[in-house]
């Protein structure tokens, strides 16, 4: 006699949609430890940093004085002919100005690093997601709050400060942590792909060069909690 299969129980979808809010919890609470770790970390690095910028800074003015004197003595007359000085002051003139270099290293050493991430979002909703309290509370940080230009930044616990350094309406806003340097900042950019219309975020930030692949793995997962939150 062939025995009949015992149908098998449905899971209610209101445990399947708990099991998901529980997913997303942990990886928001995966995510804000590593980023306690990483604030604590710049914290103790930063100091260390700025005693090495200190005695690279009288290194490099010794040696700027021995540049100086030697082309002091570079810059001496030398025997040319009349031809021959003409021939050299053309050579000068056609010489291209030297292109400035962009600052991709701060004071401290560390390294500035760029992301992009595109969105499903208007650039107005995204911008809301970046610079108010309750939009940044929903994916960057357990509890925030604004007395612009300075805000509150709370993880487990944790609490850090940074202020609002400058900023243009559904285009970008750029943030400065109280313990990093003048010349290092974080930023959210907001652009439009000209080709595909869709919306890309940005993120500049500054780490130790031994850390930019794991504060990238940060970012990724802190936007995908964006991403979540936003509904794209």
């Amino acid at each position: 006699m062939t025995k009949k299969n015992k149908p098998k129980k449905k899971t209610p979808v209101k445990a399947k949609n708990a099991a998901k809010d529980n997913s997303d919890q942990k990886r928001k609470k995966s995510a804000v430890g590593e980023n306690v770790k990483r604030r604590e970390n710049k914290k103790s690095k930063s100091a260390a940093a700025k005693k090495s910028a200190a005695k690279k800074s009288s290194r490099s003015q010794k040696t700027a004085q021995d540049s100086t004197t030697n082309k002091d003595k570079a810059a001496q007359p030398e025997n040319l002919s009349a031809q021959d000085k003409v021939l050299r002051l053309t050579l000068e003139e056609s010489k291209p100005a030297p292109a400035r270099p962009r600052i991709t290293r701060s004071k401290s050493g560390n390294l500035m690093f760029q992301l992009e991430y595109t969105i499903r979002s208007s650039p107005s909703i995204l911008y809301d997601f970046l610079t108010t309290p309750s939009g940044l509370a929903q994916w960057f940080a357990d509890k925030v709050d604004f007395n612009e230009p300075h805000c509150t930044f709370e993880w487990d616990g944790s609490v850090e400060h940074a202020t609002i350094i400058d900023s243009i309406e559904d285009e970008y806003v750029r943030y400065r942590w109280d313990y990093s340097d003048e010349d290092e900042y974080f930023e959210f950019r907001i652009t439009r792909n000209e080709i595909t219309g869709d919306t890309v975020l940005t993120i500049t930030d500054f780490a130790p060069e031994s850390e930019i692949e794991s504060q990238k793995l940060l970012w990724d997962s802190q936007i995908k909690t964006l991403i979540h939150q936003i509904g794209g």
